[in-house]
């Protein structure tokens, strides 16, 4: 019962990151000059981005899920949408994190979420310091029975990055907005 009551403090952690979106900063007295949050514009005109991921849990080599493969899957879904995939450090860092958790009462499941962070060079303006942080994360959680682990582990990666080219493309977009009143 405690491992099922770790594998729900996943889930529901989970759950509270994937809402980053609805949540912008509280800036008193400062009038906002975009219609998206400013985590959603630190993604505008992204075009090329390193990826990482992370080691593979155990429980998902078990089932013949490789990080290579994964790797690739992201990859090529990367291309597809329009963003190169490149290794200059300099630019925006891609990280992929997956975590696993069973039950022993329930073999056959598993609760896995997908984690998604992007890492860019930022100035810390408070203490003048450049540095290198997340400035988006994303994650998507489900449940699933092990003989499907592999399956939906493709499908929710997928809907991971979806949701990241989307964010990129409204903040790309806000941002030609914004340029475009302030030009014109």
């Amino acid at each position: 019962m405690k491992r099922f009551h770790g594998i729900l403090a996943v889930l529901t952690t989970a759950f509270c990151l994937s809402w980053w979106a609805a949540a912008g900063p509280i800036r008193p007295g400062q009038a906002k000059r975009y219609d998206v949050s400013d985590e959603a514009m630190t993604m505008s005109g992204i075009e090329r981005i390193q990826i990482q991921v992370a080691e593979i849990p155990t429980l998902l080599q078990e089932l013949g899920i490789k990080k290579k493969r994964v790797r690739a899957l992201l990859q090529s879904h990367l291309v597809a949408s329009g963003i190169k995939v490149d290794e200059d450090p300099d630019l925006p860092r891609l990280s992929l994190l997956l975590v696993v958790g069973d039950d022993p009462t329930k073999p056959d499941d598993l609760a896995m979420t997908v984690i998604v962070a992007v890492h860019q060079k930022v100035l810390l303006e408070r203490l003048n310091l450049r540095l290198t942080a997340p400035t988006v994360s994303l994650s998507k959680a489900s449940l699933v029975s092990r003989r499907d682990a592999s399956r939906k582990l493709g499908g929710e990666v997928l809907a991971v990055v979806d949701q990241l080219v989307r964010i990129i493309q409204i903040a790309t977009k806000e941002a030609e907005r914004v340029n475009l009143e302030t030009d014109g």
